[in-house]
This record gives C-alpha cells, sequence and structure tokens, in this order.
C-alpha cells in the first residue's frame, strides 16, 4: 500500500524501539521538530546515528510503501531514496498516525516546491503548519499574493514567494546561491546509519 506522510517531516526509525524517551514528542500527531532537536544535547543527537535509531526523514506528503502494521508503527520503504538495505529503497519505521493511505496509481500532480528554509501553510487565512524547503505541493487555485494547493491534511494555502514550479529552470547567480545556502548556517543535520 501506498502512504503519504502528513506531518512536517517524519522521521524513518530502525525500529518501533528505536525511540527513546527524549523523542516521545515526535511521536505525537502533532510534529514540533525543530523543538524535539532544540531540547537534545549533543550527545542525544550524536546517538541517533551512533545507535543507528534513525535511518532517514520523509517530508510531508512524501510517499513512501508500507509493507507491514505493527502495533501503531508501520514498515516502510522510501522508493525515492536509494539505499542497499531494501530494493524498493530506504527501509525503516514510522508512525501509523503520522501517515495517510492513498489510492495506487492516484499520481499526484506535484509542481511547485518549497524554495525557501522553511514556509508556512495556512488553513483560511491561519497559520497550520510550517513545512521544510524541498517540500513538493500541488496547487489547484492562485489568489492574490498566494497558492492553494491540495495536501494529505486537505486545501491549504502558501504564500507564492514561498514556492517555485519544479519545472521551471533554477538557475541563480554565485550570489544567489551563496545567499540560499547561508539561511541553513545552524540547522542540525540528524545523519541516519
Amino acid at each position: 500500500m501506498i502512504y503519504e506522510s502528513k506531518v512536517p517531516v517524519a522521521n524513518v526509525w530502525t525500529a518501533p524501539q528505536s525511540p527513546r524517551e527524549v523523542d516521545r514528542k515526535i511521536l505525537q500527531s502533532t510534529v514540533q521538530i525543530k523543538e524535539w532537536i532544540d531540547q537534545q544535547t549533543y550527545e542525544e543527537k550524536l546517538a541517533l546515528c551512533e545507535e543507528n535509531l534513525i535511518q532517514s526523514q520523509v517530508l510531508f506528503g512524501e510517499r513512501v510503501i508500507g509493507l507491514e502494521e505493527t502495533d501503531g508503527w508501520m514498515k516502510v520503504v522510501i522508493p525515492q531514496q536509494a539505499s542497499r538495505k531494501h530494493p524498493q529503497g530506504y527501509p525503516g519505521y514510522i508512525p501509523v498516525q503520522h501517515l495517510k493511505q492513498v489510492t495506487e496509481g492516484e499520481a499526484s500532480a506535484r509542481t511547485f516546491i518549497v524554495c525557501q528554509k522553511k514556509a508556512v501553510l495556512y488553513q483560511k487565512g491561519k497559520a497550520d503548519m510550517e513545512i521544510s524547503f524541498l517540500t513538493e505541493l500541488e496547487p489547484v487555485e492562485e489568489t492574490g499574493d498566494h497558492f492553494h494547493v491540495l495536501t494529505p491534511v486537505g486545501r491549504r494555502e502558501i504564500k507564492k514567494k514561498d514556492v517555485r514550479p519544479v519545472s521551471s529552470p533554477f538557475t541563480m547567480s554565485g550570489k544567489d546561491a551563496l545567499a540560499m545556502g547561508k539561511q541553513f548556517i545552524g540547522l542540525s543535520y540528524l545523519w541516519g546509519a
């Protein structure tokens, strides 16, 4: 079965037993990734890799193949992330509450990509969810300074300045590339095993 992540970013855990006490907050239905990262010590962040706790992450709307559900966890593979660990993509476990089942063959017309470090999705004009750089979205309508997009949690709005068409050439000067990279200075990188 095919699923989409319905949280801003979902950790792909090595096993359902991998999350520690400090990780409980990230397992809730409302994921606060920044708060989770900020509350950890350097040693706790390092343990995610050194103790083989996390394999990878998937962004909001990213598709995974569900292999088996057990006790609130879905064993998945990520076809967009090649791995020697499984022929269909990176394997791991995601809490079922972070996923939405989609119909196989139901192709999404994801033609926008978030081009800012983070962007806000709005629901009826109110901030609803913060999403990350490179999250792909499906536009359905254009109004004023927003696009209306279809997401795994329903129709939302996003500011036009926060997205660009996937198909448009993304050329930039060296100065622009440097400016884009600078927005990620200080951002913790979580390395899975």
